[in-house]
């Protein structure tokens, strides 16, 4: 039987690793649904905004610029950076093939 969503996971002995809070350990499909749709809709928010002016955005620009304004709401996790980078990635790859 598991643990309860709230608790705290005993100390690893195996890896000599601390306590595990549970949401390092396992992810909320809720929360990640979330993050990659705020992602998508800004990214494409910057990148429609670059293209109104006559300017294609390349994927590490257009990441760059989304990090920045979630940065000033966020910290982001590693996890986080690399939903950002492939969602970039894929709508420049999208508007690439229009």
């Amino acid at each position: 039987m598991g643990r309860p969503c709230g608790a705290w996971s005993t100390p690893d002995r195996r890896r000599g690793s601390g306590p595990i809070r549970p949401r390092e350990r396992y992810f909320d499909p809720v929360e990640l649904g979330s993050f990659l749709v705020s992602v998508a809709a800004l990214a494409w928010q910057i990148y429609d905004s670059h293209r109104k002016k006559g300017e294609k955005p390349t994927p590490p620009v257009l990441a760059r610029e989304v990090r920045v304004i979630l940065r000033e709401r966020t910290d982001l996790n590693g996890t986080q950076e690399m939903i950002i980078e492939v969602v970039t990635t894929e709508i420049t790859k999208a508007t690439e093939d229009q």
